[in-house]
């Protein structure tokens, strides 16, 4: 896959979600090896607005982080697989609802079946959402 296409189009998710009155959560599901798209976006953000970056929070440090989203801050939460933190997702799903948290937040998910449950299908629409999948490769004999 082409990184260029990976990094424009996260770009322009994270202006999309800046200019957004009614959004104020990204949602990234990027398989892509080796594209990192928190660093895209850490890079994007500089001089525009404060970049927080963690790795893996549990949902206890999930909710303190939504809790201290401040309006010139995004916080940019990455996750190996988003489906072993069923707790985050549910307090996901609870912060994309709220009508104006304070700051943004930008969710990065390498692997992720995002709308295997209702919860997820809910959470797709409750907030701005990329996702790419890896091409299968083609059947035996074909």
């Amino acid at each position: 896959m082409d990184t260029a296409y990976l990094e424009k189009t996260t770009k322009e998710f994270i202006d999309s979600l800046l200019g957004s009155k009614s959004r104020h959560t990204l949602c990234l599901n990027i398989a892509e090896p080796g594209f990192a798209a928190e660093t895209v976006a850490q890079a994007h953000l500089a001089g525009k607005k404060q970049v927080e970056l963690h790795g893996e929070a549990d949902e206890a440090k999930f909710k303190e982080l939504v809790g201290a989203l401040a309006a010139d801050k995004v916080t940019v939460l990455t996750y190996a697989d988003l489906d072993h933190h069923p707790k985050v997702l549910l307090a996901l799903l609870e912060h994309v609802k709220k009508p104006a948290p304070g700051g943004k937040l930008i969710v990065v998910s390498k692997q992720w079946n995002s709308d295997a449950t209702e919860r997820e299908r809910e959470l797709r629409k409750s907030c701005l959402f990329y996702q790419q999948n890896l091409m299968k490769p083609p059947k035996e004999g074909k």
